[in-house]
């Protein structure tokens, strides 16, 4: 097996002089930064979308109620009095049905054609004592703002306990504020020793502020390994099927081929991890907001770690894939056999992040399709023992080694074949048989 460093380099240089001057490579490396940018700005707007049905309303919702109970509907519509429009009208109005002559079925009936035809805008069924064991349906228009529904139901929740209170001859009021609520926060105490005079170190903790510092870290990982391992399987399913592969190949030998694009597209992907990180640091620093705070500075020396074993690994497998197709459709097939594991730890991004030491996330840890996704979400979430660390590395190093091992074998015999793909038993024999021009015999 010949293995010229100087002819990988060149390889490696060639790789990475194509990709980096083509549009798409600035298009990947700019998007997720502008579409990461585009949802924090939007979030304003959301919260202002979520209340734009109460400050663009002149007229009360009106809500229609059929109960056994009149006194309910007081005590629903009086749970809605701190609430008011813009113009000052109260932002929900209930009346209970007057017809009393009608029974259930008829007035049920005729409620709901008062909303088919918009004459109300709801109509509220509450069966039996909703005190007790009764329940209350809505029925609103197609196009009935949710948060008014949320509302409602909230109200009539209020209206219910006070009702409830009451009867049991207790002061609302009074159990209101001996129930209420505490404030809480969580704090992480840091592994840097305070500095004498000064408090101990740390940082406020919670889901929310692991979730999202934790999910930019998963899609970093997630777009290097697997886009870049995508991107090196198109390039070597062009040259295949465009023939420059056999014109490389009459001054390289395979492995050097392969070793080269590998090496190429991994420097790729650091150039874009490089740009990713400092413009992100950049944007919190002029928002003044400390890096530090949410991402401890040890973390990417060891992002970086578990990012070049996890390419390392899933870019042999695409490498593999890429030489024994005949075209780039007939390995999207293939491919999406292989993303499905990586996408498991971020179906199961909670798990990973408010359990990060437990027994069944370490052990999955080791398996090299969920390592980078597994280890830059648990990094975040706590501190891993350095062993633990080193132990993962080490297995994604070696299985990533073994994969680098079987590509070369199979790109050696793959690349230069056409026509139909290889079976599994096939590959095998490509992997452990040593003369290239017997198997493509047989």
């Amino acid at each position: 097996m010949t293995f010229r460093f100087r002819n990988i380099a060149l390889v490696a240089g060639r790789e990475i002089r194509t990709i980096v001057v083509t549009k798409g490579f600035l298009l990947m490396l700019f998007l997720p930064l502008l579409m990461l940018v585009l949802a924090l700005s939007l979030m304003p707007l959301a919260e202002k979308v979520m209340t734009r049905s109460v400050k663009e309303r002149t007229t009360p919702v009106r809500v229609l109620v059929y109960t056994p109970d009149p006194g309910i509907v007081e005590a629903w519509n009086a749970s809605f009095s701190g609430q008011k429009l813009p113009n000052g009208k109260r932002v929900f109005e209930l009346t209970p049905m007057q017809d009393e002559n009608a029974g259930e079925q008829e007035s049920v009936a005729k409620g709901m054609e008062n909303v088919r035809t918009r004459q109300w805008d709801a109509f509220a069924v509450i069966h039996g004592d909703i005190a007790q064991d009764g329940n209350c349906e809505l029925h609103t228009p197609r196009g009935f703002d949710m948060a008014f529904s949320f509302d409602l139901r909230r109200g009539l929740q209020d209206a219910v306990r006070q009702e409830r209170l009451k009867k049991e001859g207790l002061d609302p009021s009074r159990i209101g504020y001996l129930t209420r609520g505490i404030e809480w926060n969580e704090f992480e105490v840091t592994e840097a020793p305070a500095a004498e005079g000064t408090d101990t170190p740390k940082r406020k903790k919670d889901f929310n502020t692991l979730f999202a510092p934790a999910m930019v870290c998963l899609m970093m990982m997630f777009f290097l390994t697997l886009t870049t391992s995508q991107r090196l399987l198109r390039g070597v399913v062009e040259e295949k099927t465009s023939r420059v592969v056999e014109i490389l190949l009459s001054s390289l030998s395979p492995t050097e081929l392969l070793a080269g694009k590998v090496l190429g597209f991994y420097v790729v992907g650091l150039i874009q991890f490089a740009c990713w990180v400092g413009i992100g640091a950049i944007a919190l620093q002029s928002k003044h907001i400390d890096l530090s705070g949410f991402i401890p500075p040890m973390y990417f020396l060891q992002f970086l770690i578990f990012l070049t074993t996890g390419y390392l690994f899933f870019a042999s497998v695409f490498a593999a894939i890429g030489a024994i197709v005949g075209d780039e459709t007939e390995s999207h097939q293939l491919q999406g056999i292989i993303t499905l594991p990586i996408i498991i730890p971020m179906m199961f991004n909670f798990v990973f992040i408010t359990q990060p030491n437990w027994w069944v996330v370490r052990l999955v840890s080791y398996i090299p399709f969920i390592t980078p996704a597994a280890m830059s979400m648990r990094l975040i979430a706590a501190p891993i023992p350095w062993w633990e660390i080193l132990s993962i590395a080490l297995t994604t190093v070696v299985f990533a080694v073994l994969g680098i091992l079987a590509a070369a074998r199979i790109f050696r015999v793959g690349i230069l074949m056409t026509g139909k793909r290889p079976a599994l038993k096939e590959l095998w024999k490509w992997c452990f048989h040593r003369d290239v021009e017997a198997v493509m015999e047989n």
